[in-house]
């Protein structure tokens, strides 16, 4: 009996193993044939994830071959998810997991056009994976600098339809100077960009500053705003503009009013007031006496006399800085 008990187990195993042999794909290739066939979510996902879990290259050549197929972009995503998964969780396989990433991820040799857009969206996908790791997000921030300014173009987008992800946020600053030049030529109609730009603290602080002297008022006052909000993410990065009140400063207020009526800061106006007069120009004046602060008004009028200039009233509106309105 002891021996046909043996026996029994033996035989459902070899049987087992038929069956698997005969129902579950036996390569590669064939799992993902399986996979572009299948109509069952659940089912590619699962697909996709133990091809991810071999932490070979080949899986994702044959998916990258066929990627003009939405289901192998979606699988190329799944395991990007897995991948991100493995990183995070298994130190040993780290290497082996980010060079799979980096081959699907990373611009194409033959410099495809089409391929290399689903790469750049493929980026985007592993850059909006929640909790993600930070050798992850590296290797997919240094493939989108690969791509070049496509790929800053496509991260900027996606930061528009949804300004949380710091992962993007972190990958549009990498760019640098060519995101800096780009979000600066929208600052005057774009509010988005205005936000966008604040973000970068420090880097851009001088370029703002610079700008609140350009020859375009649009252009100064969008600066100022930009440095405003700039307060929100990084107060540190303006200390120069927002000292200068506790130290009188009025020549730093005076270059740089813009800042400080969007400013808006109660009881700031004395000193402002002080700044107009030691360092009176028309056209400062003029925004002072158009920004909505009673006292700045009040008070930039008396100084234009004293200058020698009669405040008269026209019919119109006035473009400049309005009292608090970067805020």
């Amino acid at each position: 009996m002891k021996k046909q008990k043996q026996t029994y187990v033996l035989f459902s195993l070899i049987i087992a193993s038929m069956l698997f042999s005969a129902c579950g794909p036996k390569t590669v290739e064939q799992q993902v044939e399986k996979l572009i066939k299948s109509e069952n979510r659940d089912e590619r996902q699962s697909i996709s994830y133990s091809l991810a879990d071999s932490l070979s290259i080949h899986p994702a050549e044959l998916l990258i071959g066929l990627h003009s197929n939405p289901l192998s972009i979606e699988a190329l995503q799944d395991m990007l998810t897995r991948y991100s998964e493995i990183i995070a969780t298994r130190p040993t396989e780290t290497e082996k997991a980010l060079a799979c990433v980096r081959f699907i991820t990373e611009p194409n040799p033959q410099n495809q056009d089409t391929l290399n857009e689903h790469k750049i969206e493929l980026v985007l996908h592993g850059l909006q994976i929640a909790d993600i790791n930070a050798n992850f997000k590296e290797t997919l921030i240094k493939a989108a600098n690969l791509h070049g300014n496509i790929a800053m173009l496509k991260l900027i987008e996606a930061w528009y339809s949804d300004e949380k992800s710091n992962s993007v946020l972190d990958a549009i600053k990498s760019f640098q100077n060519d995101a800096v030049l780009y979000l600066v030529n929208r600052i005057e109609t774009d509010t988005i960009a205005v936000d966008l730009l604040a973000r970068f603290g420090q880097p851009v602080v001088n370029t703002m500053i610079a700008k609140m002297k350009d020859k375009e008022q649009s252009v100064r006052f969008a600066a100022g705003d930009v440095l405003v909000q700039m307060l929100k993410y990084d107060p540190d990065a303006v200390i120069r503009l927002t000292s200068a009140i506790d130290d009188g400063g009025v020549k730093m207020i005076a270059k740089n009013y813009p800042f400080y009526i969007r400013l808006g800061q109660v009881g700031t106006e004395k000193l402002l007031l002080k700044a107009l007069d030691f360092h009176f120009d028309k056209e400062m004046c003029v925004d002072y006496l158009n920004c909505g602060n009673n006292e700045l008004e009040s008070g930039a009028s008396g100084i234009a006399a004293r200058h020698g200039y009669w405040v008269t009233s026209s019919i119109g509106s006035h473009g400049g800085p309005k009292w608090g309105s970067g805020n």
